[in-house]
């Protein structure tokens, strides 16, 4: 007998690998909350499926037709919000994590020359604020002038100001 894979097998777990839900420390959990769908409803399986891109559903699946007990409908209401709680809480610490891993940020003491106000990198490098600030930062910065250096600088200029 061979297995079947549904139509849309491969889209529910690209969503579930985007939730990081699949292939990761995490999946534990996530088999907890099907674990926990799949006893309350006495049902010999569940699992988390995708509606577009996102996890949105939790299947369980049974051979037979199933009415659940009074009972067992706010237990399986409850564990729809958590399972929903954490799938969002997921999302989060994934974009999270991938944002931490692509940003640069500025530590320690800088040393700056007291003359030209040049930076030096961890090089030993010499570098003008722009250079270092688009090397350690990602930041572009655009020129302007200050009220008080257009009057130095420019002195006629800003008389007509």
């Amino acid at each position: 007998m061979t297995a079947t894979v549904l139509d849309h097998e491969e889209a529910r777990r690209e969503a579930l690998h985007q939730y990081r839900l699949l292939d990761t420390a995490l999946e534990g959990t996530a088999h907890d909350l099907t674990a926990l769908a799949s006893f309350i409803c006495g049902t010999p399986l569940a699992l988390l499926t995708p509606a577009g891109s996102a996890v949105r559903a939790m299947g369980v699946l049974d051979p037979r037709p199933l009415d659940l007990a009074p009972e067992q409908q706010p237990a399986l209401a409850a564990l729809a919000r958590q399972t929903a709680a954490y799938v969002a809480l997921q999302r989060v610490a994934a974009a999270l994590a991938e944002a931490v891993a692509h940003s640069k940020t500025l530590h320690s003491i800088v040393p700056i020359c007291m003359y030209c106000k040049g930076l030096r990198d961890d090089e030993g490098c010499w570098r003008r604020l722009e250079e270092y600030l688009h090397a350690y930062t990602d930041t572009e910065l655009s020129h302007g002038i200050c009220p008080a250096c257009l009057l130095i600088h420019h002195p006629d200029h800003a008389a007509k100001r």
